[in-house]
């Protein structure tokens, strides 16, 4: 009792701060609902606006005592356990009629119940507040209403595939990258046949002189001008890959068509999710991917030099190339997918462009396939 009767003085000593206006009498009254307590599951309230203190007293008549919890001590779901307590002694008829004034009742015990809640909010009657308000119609802001497939693919990029001249206009460009693959597999199917292979970082470096010529033309320029350059740097780049693919069927020749098989279910994919996509959404990463393009490519140049210098690459730099740029022109697939079919509403008609960046991407993928799956069976 003595505890109690401190964490009453206490209390009602942070009560006199907010109750400065109110007369002495006020005071005493709660100070003496405290240290006399109250019969066994009724509520003491006063209630001078938003002030007042809530007891709830446990009478022990066997022991002759009465035990009573500190006010300090009274949550909000002690409270809300008495209120629901005399709710279900009221009889059945009454229950229904009296659901508001009970709710009511909670509202203002629980505020009665924290002084403070005046000067910073009730949590839990803004809850119940909030929750009142949502089944009126009141959404939150943060809710986001879903969206069905139907508007999904109708914000897509698939839905401008549906025009014919644009799907025409795809085909070309994924034949003739399918043409600029051939020549690429011819050139290497022929160097290995005749034993003419050479270091691959040469033709690798002498194809990026048809490159850059090429993507300093125009459509205006002389179309047999620009497919020569196409055909050069498709060769160059078969060249470049024979001896990693005579490597590989020596070591199992089920690695290629892995490898084949490997990239076009990557190429699949990224180029079905970007058409799943939002329309155009993948433009915005250009500026990136080309910065990382530009990355990697001082990176090999630099392995380049290193190999050249001290016949071995670092490990690091070798991985960083090897799996980076796997991830990177995976996205440039999702990338360019987008790319060809934008350009091409915009009005741009360069089909060898198009399906060189294709052929790019293909060859980039097939590359580095092909070099894991022959160091994980080596």
């Amino acid at each position: 009792m003595a505890l109690i009767s401190m964490h009453a003085r206490a209390l009602a000593r942070h009560l006199t701060k907010f109750t400065s206006n109110h007369s002495q009498s006020r005071q005493n009254l709660i100070t003496s609902a405290l240290s006399s307590g109250c019969a066994s599951g009724s509520i003491l309230k006063t209630t001078p606006g938003n002030l007042g203190i809530v007891v709830c007293v446990d009478s022990l008549r066997a022991s002759g005592e009465i035990s009573m919890w500190s006010a300090t001590a009274i949550s909000h779901r002690q409270l809300h356990n008495t209120v629901n307590l005399q709710a279900r002694a009221r009889p059945a008829s009454g229950r229904k009629d009296d659901r508001k004034s009970t709710q009511a009742e909670y509202d203002s015990n629980t505020q009665l119940s924290n002084p403070f809640a005046s000067l910073f909010g009730n949590k839990d009657s803004d809850k119940a507040s909030g929750t009142r308000e949502s089944t009126q119609g009141f959404q939150p802001a943060h809710f986001k209403q879903e969206v069905s497939l139907e508007e999904r693919i109708e914000r897509s990029q698939l839905k401008t595939l549906e025009d014919k001249e644009t799907q025409r206009y795809v085909a070309k460009v994924f034949q003739t990258a399918g043409s600029t693959i051939g020549v690429a597999t011819a050139t290497s199917v022929a160097s290995i046949s005749l034993g003419v292979m050479v270091t691959p970082w040469i033709p690798a470096l002498a194809s990026i002189v048809p490159l850059f010529m090429f993507y300093n033309t125009t459509e205006a320029t002389n179309p047999t001008y620009r497919k020569a350059l196409v055909g050069t740097f498709t060769a160059l780049s078969g060249f470049s890959l024979a001896p990693l693919l005579s490597y590989a069927v020596h070591v199992n020749p089920m690695l290629v068509p892995m490898a084949l098989g490997g990239t076009t279910l990557i190429f699949l994919g990224a180029s079905g999710a970007a058409l799943l996509a939002p329309r155009a959404s993948m433009l915005r990463f250009g500026t990136l991917l080309g910065g990382g393009a530009m990355v990697l490519m001082g990176a090999s140049l630099f392995g380049i030099g290193q190999y050249a210098m001290t016949g071995a690459v670092s490990p690091m730099l070798f991985s960083f190339t090897l799996y980076g740029g796997l991830g990177l022109m995976t996205c440039f697939v999702a990338y360019d997918t987008h790319n060809i079919i934008e350009e091409y509403k915009a009005g741009s008609r360069d089909y060898l462009r198009h399906s060189l960046d294709v052929f790019i991407n293909f060859m980039g993928i097939f590359r580095r396939l092909l070099y894991i799956l022959t160091m994980r069976e080596d």
